[in-house]
């Protein structure tokens, strides 16, 4: 996540460059894996600051770029589908930055609070089938689709470089991390024919269980 920050002096000390950081405020800008946004950081001291982040992933967007504007037809395994992703994916972070020798290097530990984010795939079935002398059609058949309802809180373990507010004016920082979401638990719905294909949720849950960071 590489980030630019302007920093305002509150009380200003030219001793060291650690030292110009103490009891400063930053307000920057972020971008990355998880989405873009912005932050206000205060730098403690020159071993601690604090970071309130808020970020969101315009999903739409990517989507678009990506050439996949939602709603689309696709063709899978021979039958023509209509896809729709739908996603709210926004986030509040409180993040506690540890300088342990006193310079740009930091551990992070914080909460991410994901209220009401989910993401949602369903796909209908656009073509009638034929079995024997039967024709069903896309109603008959049904339609498949995902669910998945992420925590709301998920507590964030990184590493990085840069301070909650810079020594300078203008300063640059990146971030490594991951938050800990717990097991995912995807619910598979559909509707018709195919309805039976939900009861196979549990499985695809335990399948995922290791995909918790």
């Amino acid at each position: 996540v590489s980030q630019s920050r302007y920093g305002a002096v509150s009380e200003p000390m030219k001793e060291s460059s650690a030292l110009s950081s103490t009891h400063k405020l930053g307000i920057g800008l972020h971008g990355g894996l998880i989405g873009v946004g912005a932050d206000l950081g205060y730098q403690i001291n020159p071993m601690l600051g604090v970071r309130a982040k808020y970020s969101v992933v315009p999903i739409d967007g990517v989507l678009g770029a990506s050439g996949y504007e939602m709603p689309k037809e696709l063709n899978f395994s021979g039958a023509n589908l209509l896809v729709d992703v739908t996603a709210k994916l926004d986030h509040a972070d409180l993040i506690v930055d540890f300088h342990p020798f006193r310079n740009a290097f930091r551990l992070s530990a914080g909460l991410g609070i994901f209220s009401g984010n989910q993401i949602k795939v369903t796909a209908n079935f656009l073509d009638s089938t034929k079995f024997g002398e039967i024709t069903f059609t896309p109603d008959d058949i049904g339609s498949l689709g995902l669910n998945w309802v992420l925590n709301t809180a998920n507590p964030y373990l990184g590493l990085g470089f840069g301070r909650a507010a810079p020594a300078k004016r203008i300063g640059l920082g990146i971030d490594m991390g991951a938050y800990y979401i717990g097991p995912p638990k995807p619910e598979i719905l559909a509707t018709g024919m195919v309805k039976r294909t939900s009861e196979q949720s549990s499985t695809l849950q335990e399948n995922l269980k290791s995909f918790q960071w």
